[in-house]
């Protein structure tokens, strides 16, 4: 795919097609990196009391982009662990600050992101 650009010069390989945030130049990054996405999800998840209650411990699996400007959209839930606990994932994740977008060829570009969240019991 090619865009024009300004100056007349097309660009190759910035289309529209979102790629996983591994394979681009520059991968989006979360600011402190992944131990402040860790810190974050460990202060601001809600446990559900009902899964709790039920002794309910497992992974939620997200898939997300992160798109040109940082910001997280289009959270999908790729494993499920249950309704609840699926939910306060979704709320968690969608609350993260900006990301420093991902670049290719010099250009932010949007991409995939995956992030499983685990729920344990203490």
């Amino acid at each position: 795919v090619t865009h024009p650009r300004t100056d007349g010069r097309t660009l190759k390989g910035v289309g529209s097609e979102v790629m996983a945030n591994e394979l681009v130049e520059q991968p989006a990054v979360y600011p402190g990196g992944e131990a402040a996405i860790l810190r974050f999800i460990a202060e601001n998840l809600k446990y559900p009391s009902i899964a709790q209650d039920q002794g309910l411990q497992g992974t939620v699996v997200l898939k997300f982009t992160v798109d040109k400007t940082g910001a997280v959209t289009d959270i999908v839930i790729s494993k499920s662990l249950s309704r609840e606990c699926d939910k306060a994932a979704v709320e968690c994740v969608s609350k993260l600050k900006r990301f420093t977008p991902a670049r290719q060829q010099g250009h932010p570009v949007p991409v995939k992101y995956t992030l499983p969240i685990r729920f344990r019991l203490q």
